[in-house]
């Protein structure tokens, strides 16, 4: 039975700003921990072990110990960017223990485990420890390893948001839904809730014969090619037009026009990435003509902009509820160790765009 919990509470934001981990914070009084840093953009193989001062958590804050990492593409576009600071590091997903709270803590307490997408604005996840504002936490869930949790928030709180908050569904509609890249980290946990959690009628796209039976066990309805014509492919599906189309791939004005070939009137499009290139007009006034509206979907947005960041933690504490009683699955695939050479074969696979669900790297040692 599917569990419903609308996150709505907001908190006022505290900066998270973490200040720079470099040699002027490896004074005595700090210890010191093992990560994994880059001080250079590049390919994977710039992702160096490296030992750097533990952070301090400040007001508000939770100071973790890192037992699980996931990676995402946006991981690798950070790497490949000049880092903001030396040594820097990258990794957004994590789950792990408490082990020290900053003042004005009130939600989660030492032992406590949490589950998280952070702030890509500060080092990430890829060390044993990290600080995290407390209201970005979501209770980790007690039925997933440290590794399957730390695979679900970013794509959990991006598919959330899109659906609930850009689309505004509400669970029971009888609606329909094409999931592009369903095999995908997104599209994965995209299935799920589209078709567990608020019924609809779904429909994925994918290529190969793994990546398809892998969207059908997400719960897809039906399945079709996004090499192939998608009206046609729907038509032979019985759904020949849907209400909405949830996109997560590279996309551009080919694509937005093949959507509008099979969206309902008053449908809408979302998706969470911005298109490769120039919208043509002539596209645009067939979905003028269905007053269609057309969405973006970024969860880096409510961190960055300070747009009720705390909504986040509390999407993660509903989703948790949804993974312990079954309604929603981990969608970890493939998992390295939790070492440079490890991150960097995750990196490596992630980059070929071959990838079913998710990739994480898990600490050998963590307690089970």
């Amino acid at each position: 039975q599917a569990i419903w919990v609308q996150a709505t509470s907001a908190q006022a934001f505290v900066c998270l700003a973490l200040a720079p981990i470099g040699a002027s914070r490896k004074m005595s009084g700090y210890p010191n921990m093992k990560a994994i840093a880059q001080t250079e953009a590049g390919s994977a193989a710039v992702l160096k072990d490296v030992e750097m001062a533990r952070p301090v958590p400040k007001q508000q804050e939770l100071l973790v110990r890192v037992y699980a990492s996931g990676i995402n593409p946006t991981c690798v576009k950070q790497r490949e960017q000049a880092p903001p600071f030396t040594p820097f590091v990258i990794g957004r997903d994590a789950a792990g223990e408490v082990v020290e709270v900053g003042k004005e803590c009130s939600k989660f307490k030492v032992g406590d485990h949490v589950y998280f997408s952070g702030d890509r604005r500060t080092n990430g996840t890829n060390a044993q420890y990290t600080v995290v504002a407390e209201y970005l936490c979501g209770r980790k869930p007690a039925s997933l390893s440290w590794g399957e949790a730390a695979a679900m928030p970013l794509v959990t709180l991006t598919a959330w948001e899109a659906f609930f908050e850009q689309v505004g569904l509400t669970p029971g509609q009888q609606r329909s839904v094409l999931v592009t890249a369903g095999a995908g980290g997104v599209g994965s946990i995209a299935i799920q809730i589209a078709a567990r959690v608020l019924g609809l009628t779904v429909v994925a796209t994918a290529s190969r014969e793994e990546t398809v039976q892998f969207c059908r066990e997400m719960g897809a309805h039906h399945v079709v090619n996004h090499r192939k014509d998608l009206g046609e492919q729907l038509k032979e599906a019985g759904v020949p037009k849907v209400d909405i189309v949830m996109n997560c791939a590279d996309w551009g004005n080919a694509n937005l026009d093949a959507w509008a070939g099979i969206l309902k009137p008053l449908g809408r499009i979302v998706s969470i990435l911005p298109p490769t290139g120039s919208l043509e007009p002539g596209t645009m006034t067939k979905l003028f003509f269905l007053r269609a509206q057309l969405l973006l979907e970024l969860m880096w947005t409510r961190t960055l902009s300070d747009a009720e960041p705390a909504k986040q933690g509390e999407i993660l504490d509903a989703a948790s509820k949804l993974f312990d009683v079954g309604t929603l699955r981990h969608t970890l695939r493939t998992q390295y160790d939790f070492i440079a050479e490890g991150l960097q074969k995750g990196h490596e696979f992630s980059e070929k765009g071959q990838a079913i669900g998710k990739i994480c790297i898990v600490d050998r040692t963590a307690p089970s």
